[in-house]
């Protein structure tokens, strides 16, 4: 046997040299090479010890039986008779930089490798395991008299972890344990890297009482477990991140109150409703609102728009009217909503639907077809034939201005329309929004409560607010619109002398709006829409109406 000095990591070694093979394995800084006990502790002998340890620092410590032997590289022919060099290494896994030309990043892919053992073992779920934290060591028991030569323990090693900062004894903990990756793979002769990981085998410990196989225990400081005469190669500690929440934008809240009609009372077991949203946003709540049921009751008004742009936190009050739960032999007709009475539905004049900011406009100004690009100048293209109102609403944008420059906005307006052909009206009510744009379509004056249909397709009386009946092409049901006023009419109606019933209660949703195109669409909901008519069935207080929605007396 001869002795000679070799170069490792770029320090001087003195190493015995004999027939064999020399396997080198790499440390993750070779700085720390010339550093004595910068990457290693010193074997322990007692349980008290490895605890006295954890409690004074961080360093991973082994504590291994006094009647334990030692051989090199597990080698039984190679007994160690001096062991004051026995010691524990505790490195990290190697980076890509230790290797010339390697880009594949080692720490990631035992990730990886770990994340699927544990979620096919059914340790975590597929969501949890994208939420695993881990703490990687690479183990190994070594021989700092011999060339930190790794050695093997007849009796195995009892290994001390301190916990991962910001863990404690609280922590749920997996101990993984990557048998078979040893330093050399990935190095030129030996498995890729690759291949390496995915080929090998992980143990999964977990939390026991006591140190039988596949289990560790927790202590004060830190976690105990065992490992086997020859077990070392990558651990890892893996745990749920705690999830910091995210700050949640500031919101105001609609704090929404049910009232009856007569006393002004909150209605008995109906809770008020809180709903939230985000500053300065829109807010709709119409279900909550206008068309909130409640046994017994049908709505009447609200002291609040249902829907609009949320500046602050709001409280709305919603009135509703105790039915009269007597049958009697006739349905009495109701007033006639923004009216005082009127036979048939039919007198009036229009006075239900924001009159405060209603105008007589006539012919005192103009109509402007504006840009489907820019809805602050007259239109500069010519409309498609397929534009239609409910599929392109931007080729239907149409405002409103008075001689004297005024642009009508957020009102009612009664004016003549020039485009009318025969048989439609030349002159009728219109909707323009906030911007001065017309409505068309289903409309709902949040001023009021009230719901409206104002002409939707572009025919020459596109916008104007339809009276009497209307059949609905999306729902394909009937409504009545109080003629004078507009509104969408509820509950028993006599009209031209029979009596027909609108739905007046809405228990789930049936029409959503459209922010994209503005306007409002049927979902095919199978519940009973909004204000639509009976046909052929009984009504909710028993009365039976026929195919065209009238009551048979008999």
């Amino acid at each position: 046997m001869n002795q000679v000095m070799l170069s490792l990591n770029d320090i001087p070694q003195n190493i015995d040299f004999h027939d064999g093979t020399l396997i080198i394995r790499y440390i993750s800084d070779p700085e720390l090479a010339i550093q004595k006990d910068a990457l290693s502790t010193d074997v322990l002998d007692t349980h008290e010890e490895a605890l006295a340890a954890l409690d004074t620092s961080d360093a991973v410590v082994a504590v291994v039986e006094e009647n334990s032997s030692y051989t090199t590289n597990g080698d039984e022919r190679r007994q160690i008779a001096n062991e004051t060099g026995i010691a524990l290494l505790d490195d990290d896994i190697l980076p890509a930089s230790a290797f010339p030309g390697e880009e594949v990043d080692r720490t990631v892919k035992l990730q990886d490798k770990g994340k699927q053992v544990l979620t096919q073992n059914g340790n975590v779920s597929e969501l949890e395991s994208d939420n695993l934290k881990f703490d990687f060591h690479y183990l190994d028991l070594i021989d700092t008299n011999n060339g930190n030569a790794w050695v093997a323990s007849s009796e195995g090693s009892d290994i001390y972890m301190p916990y991962p900062e910001g863990t404690d004894r609280t922590t749920e903990f997996h101990v993984l344990h990557y048998r078979d990756l040893h330093r050399e793979y990935g190095i030129n002769g030996e498995m890729e890297v690759d291949e390496a990981i995915a080929q090998s085998r992980v143990d999964v410990l977990t939390e026991g009482d006591s140190l039988a196989e596949g289990k560790f225990v927790k202590l004060d400081n830190g976690i105990q477990f065992h490992i086997e005469t020859e077990g070392f190669s990558p651990f890892a500690l893996a745990w749920q991140k705690e999830q910091t929440p995210e700050e949640p934008e500031k919101n105001y809240t609609i704090t929404i109150h049910y009232l009856d009609n007569a006393t002004k009372q909150p209605i008995e077991g109906m809770a008020p409703v809180t709903v939230s949203y985000n500053v300065n946003t829109a807010y709709d709540v119409t279900e909550y609102t206008v068309h909130k049921a409640i046994s017994g009751y049908q709505y009447v008004s609200m002291d609040q728009p249902a829907a609009g742009t949320i500046t602050g936190d709001m409280t709305i009050n919603v009135y509703f009217e105790k039915l009269n739960t007597d049958n009697p032999e006739v349905p009495q007709e109701p007033s006639k909503p923004g009216h005082s009475g009127g036979d048939d539905g039919g007198s009036g004049t229009r006075t239900g639907s924001s009159s405060s900011s209603a105008y007589l406009a006539g012919l005192d100004g103009q109509w402007v077809h504006m840009d489907p690009q820019n809805s602050n100048i007259p239109i500069t293209v010519e409309v498609p034939e397929w534009a239609k109102p409910e599929t392109n609403p931007e080729y239907h944008q149409w405002k409103f201005f008075l001689t004297n420059g005024t642009m009508l906005w957020g009102r009612w307006a009664y004016i003549r329309n020039p485009y009318a052909v025969s048989g439609q009206p030349g002159e009728g009510w219109f909707y323009f929004n906030n911007e001065g744009i017309m409505q068309y379509g289903w409309f709902l004056d949040t001023n009021t409560g009230k719901w409206y249909y104002l002409h939707g397709t572009s025919d020459g009386m596109l916008g104007t607010m339809i009276e009497g009946w209307h059949f609905d092409d999306q729902d394909k049901k009937w409504y009545y619109l109080n003629p004078g006023s507009g509104e969408m009419l509820l509950d028993w109606q006599q009209i031209g002398g029979a009596w027909y019933y609108f739905n007046p209660y809405a228990p789930a949703v049936t029409w959503n709006y459209d922010e994209a195109n503005g306007g409002w669409y049927f979902n095919g909901s199978s519940s009973r829409p909004y204000g639509s008519m009976y046909q052929n069935e009984q009504t909710p207080d028993g009365y039976p109406v026929d195919g065209n929605g009238r009551w048979n007396h008999q």
